[in-house]
Protein backbone atom coordinates (compact mmCIF):
# COMPACT_ATOMS: atom_id res chain seq x y z
CA UNK A 1 0.00 0.00 0.00
CA UNK A 2 1.25 3.47 -0.86
CA UNK A 3 1.39 6.23 1.72
CA UNK A 4 0.18 9.81 1.96
CA UNK A 5 2.84 12.52 1.81
CA UNK A 6 2.97 16.05 3.15
CA UNK A 7 4.30 18.53 0.62
CA UNK A 8 6.48 21.26 2.12
CA UNK A 9 7.73 24.23 0.14
CA UNK A 10 9.80 27.05 1.60
CA UNK A 11 9.45 25.46 5.06
CA UNK A 12 5.62 25.55 4.87
CA UNK A 13 3.33 22.53 4.60
CA UNK A 14 1.23 23.44 1.58
CA UNK A 15 -0.66 20.21 1.01
CA UNK A 16 -0.83 16.47 1.22
CA UNK A 17 -1.05 13.85 -1.51
CA UNK A 18 -3.18 10.80 -0.85
CA UNK A 19 -3.14 7.58 -2.88
CA UNK A 20 -6.05 7.35 -5.35
CA UNK A 21 -5.83 4.13 -7.32
CA UNK A 22 -2.51 4.22 -9.16
CA UNK A 23 -2.33 8.02 -8.82
CA UNK A 24 -2.43 10.58 -6.00
CA UNK A 25 -4.93 13.30 -5.08
CA UNK A 26 -3.76 16.69 -3.80
CA UNK A 27 -5.40 18.23 -0.74
CA UNK A 28 -4.41 21.83 0.03
CA UNK A 29 -3.42 22.90 3.52
CA UNK A 30 -2.44 26.40 2.41
CA UNK A 31 -4.82 28.90 0.80
CA UNK A 32 -2.28 29.58 -1.97
CA UNK A 33 -2.82 25.99 -3.15
CA UNK A 34 -6.63 26.20 -3.42
CA UNK A 35 -6.46 25.87 -7.21
CA UNK A 36 -4.88 22.42 -6.82
CA UNK A 37 -7.43 21.10 -4.30
CA UNK A 38 -8.74 17.72 -5.41
CA UNK A 39 -6.56 17.48 -8.52
CA UNK A 40 -5.32 14.01 -9.40
CA UNK A 41 -1.66 13.59 -10.38
CA UNK A 42 0.33 10.67 -11.75
CA UNK A 43 2.64 10.70 -8.73
CA UNK A 44 3.84 12.83 -5.81
CA UNK A 45 6.62 14.36 -7.92
CA UNK A 46 4.13 15.77 -10.40
CA UNK A 47 2.08 17.20 -7.52
CA UNK A 48 5.18 18.85 -6.05
CA UNK A 49 6.01 20.47 -9.39
CA UNK A 50 2.44 21.78 -9.68
CA UNK A 51 2.59 23.14 -6.12
CA UNK A 52 5.89 24.92 -6.85
CA UNK A 53 4.36 26.47 -9.95
CA UNK A 54 1.29 27.55 -7.99
CA UNK A 55 3.48 29.07 -5.28
CA UNK A 56 5.32 31.16 -7.90
CA UNK A 57 1.97 32.39 -9.27
CA UNK A 58 0.80 33.35 -5.78
CA UNK A 59 3.93 35.42 -5.10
Amino acid sequence: MRESYIIELEDDAVGVVVPFGSRVTFHASDARMAELEGRVFEDAGEAVRAARSQLRKAA
